[in-house]
């Protein structure tokens, strides 16, 4: 019984954590995202893929100062702040928060003008590219909460 119950609680964070259909990012790897903003130089357009509160936006933005492992935006996601690492895309503050950069191509770029408020995703929230790659999100947290209870 316990068993099932994990299985079903996993299944469910999995279904939440999918993608939207409509997401001009779903192609992008982690890898990807990370080699276009290590190349990147001061003044370049970047863009913040967010996920808040059952919408899904992108914010088109200039990229300011590019200081060691850090690129600093224009624009200051809701949380976190605007400091992104280059090697992986994930903010500074808040690196497994809902706001990450994406490459931007010209498909997100359109998506970015013709929904300037963001397009509605209901229950799905974020499953960045970088979640497998570095085993964060909230799947790797329950199997380990679950090992720790039972030692």
């Amino acid at each position: 019984m316990e068993n099932r119950k994990q299985h079903s609680i996993l299944e469910a964070i999995r279904h939440a954590q999918r993608r939207p259909e409509d997401d001009p990012s779903n192609t992008q790897t982690a890898d990807a995202i990370s080699a276009h903003y290590r190349n990147a130089n001061v003044g370049d357009v970047a863009v913040v893929r967010e996920t808040y509160a059952g919408f899904l936006n992108f914010r088109v933005t200039k990229i300011e100062a590019i200081k060691g492992p850090r690129l600093y935006l224009a624009y200051e996601p809701m949380y976190g702040g605007p400091a992104f690492y280059l090697a992986v895309g994930k903010n500074r503050r808040s690196p497994t928060g809902q706001a990450h950069l994406v490459i931007p191509t010209q498909q997100i770029r359109d998506f970015a003008a013709g929904n300037p408020n963001g397009k509605q995703i209901g229950g799905s929230l974020t499953n960045f590219p970088y979640r497998e790659r570095s085993g964060l999100g909230r799947t790797s947290l329950i199997g380990k909460r679950k090992s720790s209870k039972t030692e």
